[in-house]
C-alpha cells in the first residue's frame, strides 16, 4: 500500500507539468512501478549490509558525517546512493549473473532531476543576483566533478595498460590509448568503434557526468532568461522529443554513444529542467518515511524489462512522472536519527562509487581470472571493497584535491565573482 500512497500524493506533480502529453501512458506504467515487489528482499539485505558498513567505517576513523553535503536534503542524498548502487549492480550483471536492478539505467534520469533541483537550490539566487558570475559557477562545477572523474579515468587507464602489456584481445592500440587518455583528461569524448563508440572508452559511465556538466554550463549561460514559463516550454518540447526517441528505441537507455549524442542531450535537458522547476515552484509532498522512499526507488529499478512498446512506456512513465515525484517527496523528508547514519553513508558513497565502479570491476575481474578466482567472487569482493573504501576516497582524496583546486582558482574567478 505504501507505494500506492506515494503515487496518489505525488502524481499531481507530474500531471501538472505533462498533462498534455503521455498522461494515460504514465498512469499505466506507474502501476507497474509501485506494484512490483521483485527483488525487495535482496534490497533489504543489501541495505542492512550498508548499515553495518557504516558502523565499521565510523569506528575505523572515516568521518562520514563530516563529508556530507551542507544542505538540508538528507533524504535526497540517501536516495542518490540507492540509485548509484542500482547502476553498480546493473553493470556487474555480466560478472554476478542476472541483476537485481535491470532498470538501473533509469538512475541516470533520477540523477539529472536531482542535479537540477540541487543546482536551483544552491545557485539560482546567487546567479540571479549576480553574486556569482557564470564563469565562477562553471569553475565550481568542474571542481566538483573532476577529482572523482579523474580517479575513474586513471583506474580505467591502468586497466588498459594491463590489457596492452598482456596482449589482451580487448586491448586498445597504443596510439588509440594515448588519444583516449588525452581527451579523457580534458573531459572530452573520444568514441572508439571497437568499444561500441562509447563516449568515454576508459570509463564508460563518465558519459552521464559529461552531459551533466554540459547542461550545468548551458544553465549558467542562460539562467537569467529562464523564467518558469520558459522552463515549462523547454520541458514540454524535450519531453515530447524524448518520448518519441524512447518509443522508437524501445527504451530510454540512450546517450552513452556518439550516435546517441543528440538523444542524450534531450534526455539530460528534460530531467534537469524538471529539477529546476520542482525547486522554483516549491513542489513538495507530505513527508513520507525514508524507508518507503528507498523501497519505491529500488523497486522502480528492479522491475524486469517488458516486451514491445510496454518497455518504452514504463521508461517514459518513470522519467516523466516517477523520478520527479520521488525528488519532490525526498525534498520533504527528514530522516529520523535512527536512519541518519545510513542515509549519510549512502550520500557520501554515491558519487565516488558511481565514478569508479566499472573500471574497478573490470580490472578486478581480469586479475581474478589470472588468479583463478571465480568471477562472481571477484565482483563481490570488488563491490564490498568499494563500499568500504569510498568514504575514505572522499575524505583523503576528493575533498583535499577540491580544496586545492578552489585555492588555485579563487583569485582568478571566485573572488572576482563575489565582488560583483
Amino acid at each position: 500500500m505504501a507505494p500506492l500512497l506515494l503515487a496518489s500524493r505525488t502524481g499531481s506533480l507530474a500531471v501538472a507539468v505533462m498533462r498534455r502529453a503521455l498522461t494515460a501512458t504514465a498512469r499505466t506504467a506507474m502501476l507497474l512501478v509501485f506494484t512490483s515487489v521483485y527483488g525487495l528482499e535482496m534490497h533489504l539485505a543489501g541495505f542492512a549490509f550498508a548499515q553495518h558498513a557504516t558502523c565499521f567505517i565510523i569506528r575505523t576513523g572515516v568521518q562520514v558525517t563530516a563529508q556530507a553535503p551542507k544542505h538540508a536534503y538528507k533524504a535526497l542524498d540517501g536516495m542518490r546512493g540507492i540509485a548509484a548502487l542500482a547502476v553498480v549492480f546493473l553493470h556487474a550483471k555480466d560478472m554476478l549473473g542476472p541483476t537485481l536492478f535491470p532498470r538501473g539505467y533509469l538512475a541516470v534520469d533520477f540523477f539529472f532531476v536531482l542535479s537540477g533541483f540541487v543546482i536551483a537550490y544552491a545557485y539560482d539566487g546567487r546567479l540571479s543576483s549576480r553574486n556569482m558570475l557564470p564563469s565562477a559557477f562553471v569553475v565550481t562545477r568542474v571542481i566538483r566533478f573532476y577529482p572523482l572523474y579523474l580517479a575513474g579515468l586513471l583506474i580505467g587507464l591502468a586497466r588498459e595498460c594491463i590489457f596492452l602489456a598482456a596482449h589482451h584481445s580487448y586491448a586498445m592500440p597504443l596510439s588509440t590509448l594515448i588519444s583516449a587518455t588525452i581527451s579523457g583528461l580534458l573531459f572530452v569524448p573520444w568514441p572508439i568503434p571497437a568499444r561500441n563508440n562509447g563516449l568515454f572508452p576508459l570509463n564508460f559511465p563518465s558519459w552521464s557526468l559529461f552531459y551533466e556538466l554540459a547542461v550545468n554550463i548551458a544553465y549558467a549561460a542562460v539562467q537569467r532568461y529562464l523564467s518558469s514559463r520558459s522552463l515549462f516550454a523547454i520541458l514540454l518540447v524535450t519531453g515530447v522529443a524524448l518520448s518519441v526517441f524512447t518509443i522508437d528505441n524501445g527504451s530510454v537507455d540512450l546517450g552513452s554513444t556518439i550516435e546517441g549524442l543528440a538523444v542524450g542531450a534531450v534526455r539530460t535537458v528534460f530531467s534537469f529542467t524538471f529539477g529546476l522547476l520542482i525547486f522554483r515552484l516549491g513542489w513538495r509532498t507530505r513527508a513520507i518515511p525514508i524507508s518507503i522512499l528507498f523501497l519505491i526507488l529500488a523497486a522502480a529499478f528492479a522491475v524486469p524489462r517488458l516486451i514491445g512498446i510496454s518497455n518504452a512506456i514504463y521508461d517514459i512513465a518513470f522519467v516523466v512522472c516517477v523520478s520527479p515525484s520521488l525528488v519532490a517527496a525526498g525534498s520533504a523528508c527528514m530522516p529520523s536519527r535512527r536512519w541518519m547514519p545510513a542515509v549519510e553513508y549512502l550520500g557520501v558513497i554515491s558519487f565516488p562509487i558511481y565514478a569508479i565502479h566499472l573500471p574497478v570491476l573490470t580490472l578486478v575481474g581480469e586479475i581474478g581470472k589470472k588468479l583463478h578466482i571465480p568471477v562472481p567472487l571477484s565482483a563481490s569482493l570488488a563491490i564490498v571493497a568499494m563500499l568500504v573504501v569510498c568514504p575514505g576516497l572522499v575524505r583523503w582524496y576528493d575533498a583535499p584535491l577540491r580544496r586545492g583546486m578552489r585555492k588555485i582558482s579563487r583569485d582568478k574567478l571566485l573572488d572576482g565573482s563575489a565582488s560583483q
